[in-house]
């Protein structure tokens, strides 16, 4: 029974977030009140995000991503990919914001490190293009998008 209902909200959810996506509703108030149905949102929301990130809809991605993060301020991933969707969009400032966020949340991430020293690069920061680089060549000497980046910067690091 209880897979049945999980069956049923997850579609009803997932055609409230088309509509919300493409309409003019507010899918907030229907937000489920057990914690596993909004669970099953914000990963619907994300999973969305991704499908049109894929499909280089960065804008409508966007917009997805920040409907997972309203009912989860903290999703890492979700913060991480709006960030990627950010910089794709050339909305470089946001994308730095999103990095930073999500190294807050988790200092660890190695890939926010790299990506927002790649999104530095993009906006002419290349000092701290560099320091973003290096930090990940000190942790992870073995990975080598870094030595790329770093190489392709004016300031090339010593």
């Amino acid at each position: 029974m209880r897979i049945n209902n999980i069956f049923w909200a997850c579609l009803i959810i997932n055609f409230l977030t088309f509509i919300k996506v493409f309409g003019n509703v507010n899918v907030a108030n229907y937000a489920p009140a057990d914690s596993s149905l909004r669970n099953s949102q914000k990963e619907i929301y994300y999973n969305k995000g991704n499908d049109f990130s894929d499909k280089k809809m960065y804008e409508k991605a966007i917009i997805a991503y920040n409907k997972s993060l309203e009912l989860d301020p903290n999703y890492k991933n979700a913060i991480y990919n709006r960030g990627n969707a950010n910089r794709n969009a050339r909305k470089y400032n946001e994308a730095i914001k999103d990095y930073n966020r999500v190294l807050e949340l988790d200092p660890s991430f190695f890939k926010a490190i790299y990506n927002r020293g790649f999104t530095y690069e993009a906006m002419g920061n290349y000092n701290s293009a560099i320091k973003d680089m290096n930090n990940i060549l000190v942790d992870r000497p073995e990975y080598k998008p870094a030595y790329l980046t770093s190489s392709k910067s004016k300031f090339c690091p010593i």
